[in-house]
């Protein structure tokens, strides 16, 4: 019975296949269980799933794991990280994962880990100044650009490494001083990015040294601020309030002292505060004085230069507006404001206004500087008519456009015009009503308006020069035409405002026909041509008498001088002149002297033609003596000189040799564009190439262009009738 059941119950568990390398199920089922290896964990936390499901927990270090529940054979599996390790974090991977369980444990699932990595990096506060260098770990340099807000170490950490963030280089450019902040640590599960790191900037002292103070009151700024007093005698200095390194520091002076009254300036007293105190201000004070200065208005050419009592040259650059001398005056001494040098390039006449009078205790800077460029403006006196014809000047072509109201009246009988040196002022004679007639340009425009007109006595002029300061104005003229008995009549002039006064002396006699006047540059002489004498007379410029004729004269010409000019190149000591011969077509030259003694001879104002050096020289005239040489002009430089011949309507030009000789350049250049143009008065413009020629018997004006003193014909232009004189503004 025994051994029956024995039997029994082995032959029920081979019917229900019971046994298995897996364990057995209840119910009889087979089952096997589902595990593997893991390599690299280190961290704590390691969850894996099988089927999304069987949590298992897989200890730091550990090298295999086996899920507890054990599948059936033919289930599905499927391994997969369900939560990733940390300290430190890492990264697990699953190979080999998923398939189907078969008669046998699944043992070769594979897991791998690794640690990961992360950068270390942060904010940065107040930074300005260049050249911060940070290091992790005593290593791995990281430069750090001026103004930076941020920074990462290009090189991560492994989770769980320590890191120290440090500074190895301190910025500069303002020198500044960085701290960190949250600079330790272990690198986690994420980028670090709390390392803070504050920059602060240096701050240093501003001060120097005082010399010569001796009053009291003086008060120090820096930076508009932080007043300082010092105190008499002091001889430093050092303000209160540091400055941060790469912030501006400017000293300067508030209040000046008293008692005694001083001037304190400061010099190195601004910069930049780099990375030590500032100890090299310098404040020196002298006895108090005021300097004299002013304003400018118009000046646009070069060369001009001011003086202050004949001294204290100042040169002023072009286009200033204004002006102050180097050297202060102490208050009660005097001032006198004068021009020593006009401007050039382009020429320019500046006047002064308020020049002079007593320092006092302030600066001066009411000096008014007015300045008025030549070669703008041009204007031809129309016999005829009785007026004047006004035209603007292009200083690039020559070319001449008329004026808005051209023509202007002057007064009846109109016959000779000139400009004052300042070109603010234009005067006409007028022969019919024997008087001048005083006009003033618009400085924009050029138009002339009449603003006076003062007689001549009984002087009947038609020819006059102005004196190169401007202070006389000399009318040439007829005191009794049907006699033929002719004098000079001479007006003082107002340098500022223009006004001529009579001269009580005047008239003074002269040769018949007057018709040129010239005054030298050093006005210690005038010129005047006796036309039907066929000479010269010279005249020596006083004060009273303001005209004293030359008891050696008259001097001989050619025949019938018209016009007369002289080298802008004479001086106190010697000149020539030059006369235009119409009876013949020559040009006279003449030499003279201004100072030294009669013996052996000539005297002072004495003339001596070159006949030596060829005088006189042919301007149109020929073997028949073709006349009508009228016109001269010389170039402000003194190298040219130009000449009209009414005859043969030509012009001539010469350059003008160091011995006064001449030689002929142009030789007969047709003016106008009529056969007969009749040029007669000619004059040269101050500031540019161009010639300007009047031709009375075609009635109009002809613009030469001057190349080297070559000349050749730009264009000529209609003026009213019987041109006879002609000026530029």
């Amino acid at each position: 019975m025994r051994l029956a059941v024995l039997s029994s119950i082995a032959l029920l568990l081979n019917a229900c296949g019971g046994g298995g390398g897996g364990g057995g199920g209840g119910g009889g089922t087979t089952t096997y269980t589902i595990g593997g290896s893991v390599s690299g964990l280190m961290g704590t936390g390691l969850v894996l799933l099988d089927n999304g499901g069987n949590s298992l927990a897989v200890s730091a270090g550990a090298s295999t794991f086996t899920f507890t529940t054990a599948l059936a054979g033919g289930a599905s599996y499927a391994v997969t990280v369900g939560t990733q390790p940390t300290n430190p974090s890492q990264t697990c991977t699953v190979s080999g994962g998923s398939g189907t369980v078969g008669a046998a444990n699944i043992s070769s699932v594979k897991v791998s880990c690794v640690t990961g990595a992360f950068t270390v990096g942060g904010t940065i506060k107040g930074l300005t100044g260049t050249g911060l260098v940070l290091q992790i770990n005593g290593g791995g340099n990281l430069n750090i650009a001026a103004n930076a807000t941020s920074f990462t170490f290009p090189t991560p950490l492994t989770s769980g490494t320590a890191y120290t963030v440090t500074v190895k280089t301190q910025p500069s450019s303002p020198t500044q001083t960085c701290s960190v902040a949250n600079g330790t640590g272990t690198v986690g599960v994420a980028a670090v990015t709390n390392v803070s790191i504050s920059c602060a900037t240096g701050a240093y002292t501003v001060g120097g040294s005082v010399s010569g103070l001796t009053g009291t009151g003086l008060v120090l700024l820096d930076n508009g601020g932080d007043a300082l007093p010092l105190a008499a005698n002091a001889t430093s200095f050092t303000f209160k309030t540091p400055v941060g390194s790469g912030q501006p520091y400017a000293v300067t002076v508030k209040t000046q002292p008293s008692g005694p009254a001083e001037t304190c300036t400061v010099t190195a007293g601004a910069g930049t505060v780099m990375a030590a105190n500032i100890t090299t201000v310098v404040v020196s004070c002298v006895p108090v004085a005021y300097t004299i200065g002013g304003t400018i208005s118009g000046l646009t050419g070069s060369g001009f230069v001011l003086q202050d009592n004949g001294g204290d040259n100042l040169a002023v650059a072009a286009n200033s507006t204004s002006f102050t001398f180097k050297t202060p005056l102490a208050p009660g001494a005097n001032y006198a404001v004068t021009v020593s040098t006009q401007p050039a390039g382009p020429k320019e006449y500046c006047s002064v206004a308020m020049g002079s009078g007593t320092v006092p205790a302030a600066n001066v800077t009411t000096v008014a500087i007015n300045c008025n460029p030549f070669g703008r403006f041009l204007y031809v006196v129309d016999g005829t008519d009785s007026d004047i014809t006004g035209f603007t000047i292009d200083n690039t072509s020559g070319k001449l456009t008329l004026m808005a109201g051209s023509p202007f009246t002057a007064d009846t009988g109109s016959q000779a015009i000139a400009v004052d040196p300042t070109g603010q002022y234009v005067y006409v004679v007028n022969k019919k009503a024997a008087d001048v007639s005083t006009l003033t340009p618009d400085q924009t425009t050029g138009a002339l308006t009449l603003v006076g007109q003062n007689k001549t006595s009984n002087t009947n002029g038609f020819s006059i020069a102005m004196s190169p300061l401007g202070d006389l104005l000399f009318v040439g003229g007829a005191s009794n035409p049907s006699t033929g008995s002719d004098n000079i009549f001479v007006f003082n002039r107002d340098t500022s405002s223009g006004v001529l006064t009579a001269d009580p002396n005047a008239p003074y006699g002269a040769s018949v026909d007057d018709v040129g006047l010239a005054v030298d540059p050093t006005e210690t002489f005038l010129f005047a041509t006796a036309n039907q004498h066929h000479e010269l007379n010279t005249y020596f410029i006083n004060n009273s008498p303001i005209l004293t004729e030359n008891a050696d004269g008259p001097f001989s010409t050619s025949s019938q001088p018209w016009k007369v000019v002289v080298s802008p190149n004479s001086n106190a000591s010697s000149g020539f002149v030059y006369s235009a011969d119409a009876g013949v077509g020559r040009i006279s030259a003449f030499s003279y002297i201004a100072t030294g003694s009669c013996t052996p001879g000539p005297c002072p104002g004495d003339l001596t033609e070159l006949t030596a050096k060829g005088s006189p020289y042919p301007a149109g005239g020929n073997a028949s003596g073709l006349p009508a040489s009228e016109g001269l002009a010389i170039d402000p430089t003194g190298t040219y000189l130009y000449a009209t011949n009414y005859s043969n309507g030509t012009v001539w030009s010469y350059s003008i040799n160091a011995d006064g000789s001449l030689t002929a350049i142009s030789v007969g250049v047709g003016s106008g564009t009529s056969a007969t143009p009749g040029p007669t008065d000619i004059v040269v413009d101050p500031n540019g190439p161009y010639v300007f020629v009047v031709n009375t018997a075609e009635n109009s004006v002809t613009v030469f262009l001057s190349t080297n003193g070559a000349l050749s014909q730009v264009q000529t232009y209609p003026v009213g009738a019987g041109p006879l004189s002609i000026a530029v503004d």
